[in-house]
C-alpha cells in the first residue's frame, strides 16, 4: 500500500508488523555479550552513551539519527531475554 504525505510517497505493508525496544548507547554495552558485537564498529557508527537506539525481533539494532534510523549492528542469542530483563520493557509496534 502507498500513500502521500507532504509530495512524498510512503510505501506500508499490512503483513509485518515490528516491535521494538527502545534503549540508550550505555543500557546497550550492559545487554551485549563479550564478542557478539565488535564494540569498535558500534562506536564508528556513532553508537554512544546518550544514543537513542532501538532493537526489533531479530535483533537488529538502529542507531536514532536526525531524521531516521540507521541499522548500526545486531544481537544474537538469546537477546529477547536480556532486553527485557535489563530494560523492564516489551515489544512496541
Amino acid at each position: 500500500m502507498a500513500t502521500r504525505m507532504g509530495g512524498r510517497r510512503f510505501f506500508f505493508s499490512t503483513s509485518v508488523i515490528m516491535g521494538f525496544i527502545e534503549l540508550t548507547g550505555k543500557t546497550l554495552l550492559d545487554i551485549v555479550n563479550e564478542g557478539e558485537i565488535d564494540l569498535g564498529e558500534l562506536h564508528a557508527a556513532g553508537v554512544r552513551g546518550d544514543s537513542i537506539l532501538r532493537v526489533n525481533q531479530y535483533g537488529e539494532i538502529e542507531l536514532r539519527a536526525k531524521a531516521d534510523w540507521r541499522l548500526v549492528g545486531g544481537l544474537i542469542g538469546n537477546f529477547e531475554n536480556r532486553l527485557r530483563t535489563m530494560t523492564g520493557l516489551e515489544w512496541a509496534v
